[in-house]
């Protein structure tokens, strides 16, 4: 198993525990009225997080998008399982069904993925990317003064802000202090991130795991699989496509926002 593999596994991991500890300490913050951002729980999956974003960067840069997303992606299956354990929200048949579908649909992209090939991003994918970077953190602005997007709809605009930075990581021709400085697509990815991790937060404070993380692993998944595919050189086999396509339904179901509580 390569090291893009693994790293990729050990970010769906990371991800989704960290998503519900933070989903956790998100709830007790507001029964309390408190800091959601400083609470020990959502500090503790915030580190997790972080460990994920280096291994996602890890996978990242050997990888194509396609296969490290789809990977990434299985974090859902991982986040409904932890909140089970931890929030009490239990999983009916189909949900418990969807986590094996999003598994197999992850071991399929694994097993057929390749390594990514070096090329230079286009123009227009860095502008993109800005502009991306700059609606998500207006979404966010925008909820802050108006806070009445449901937890859905923050989970689709924290997706598409996580699908902007594993973009542009991976067009980053290098990783020195002084690329991730002066590159536009690391000042996007930065961006984009970041507003995309508050707004997840804010989503879980009103609304169920499976139903903020479910529009954000379709939108983190399908998103960077088709910029690569269109702008970087990546050629999906068949079979990694319907890899894809399943860890995708598997995710959607889980979605469900009529989890049980």
């Amino acid at each position: 198993m390569s090291a893009g593999l693994l790293g990729a596994i050990g970010a769906a991991l990371a991800y989704g525990l960290g998503t519900a500890l933070q989903a956790l300490g998100a709830r007790r913050a507001a029964a309390r009225s408190s800091s959601a951002l400083l609470h020990p729980l959502t500090l503790a999956g915030t580190a997790l997080d972080g460990a994920g974003v280096l291994l996602a960067i890890v996978a990242l840069r050997s990888l194509p998008l396609y296969a490290v997303q789809a990977v990434v992606s299985g974090n859902l299956a991982v986040a409904a399982l932890a909140a089970r354990l931890l929030l009490g929200q239990r999983l009916g048949r189909r949900h418990v069904l969807a986590v094996l579908v999003v598994t197999a649909g992850l071991a399929v992209v694994g097993a057929s993925a390749g390594p990514d090939t070096a090329v230079v991003a286009p123009g227009w994918l860095t502008v993109l990317l800005l502009v991306v970077a700059a609606l998500t953190a207006a979404a966010l602005a925008l909820d802050t003064v108006r806070p009445r997007a449901g937890g859905v709809h923050l989970g689709l605009v924290a997706g598409c802000g996580f699908a902007a930075y594993a973009v542009a990581v991976r067009t980053l021709p290098d990783l020195a202090v002084t690329t991730l400085l002066t590159s536009p697509a690391a000042w996007a990815g930065a961006v984009a991130g970041s507003a995309a991790f508050l707004t997840l937060l804010r989503g879980l404070q009103r609304a169920s795991v499976a139903a903020v993380t479910g529009p954000l692993v379709v939108a983190e998944t399908v998103l960077p699989g088709v910029a690569g595919v269109v702008a970087l050189g990546d050629r999906p086999a068949a079979v990694a496509v319907a890899g894809v396509v399943l860890a995708v339904i598997g995710a959607v179901v889980l979605a469900d926002t009529r989890v049980r509580t």
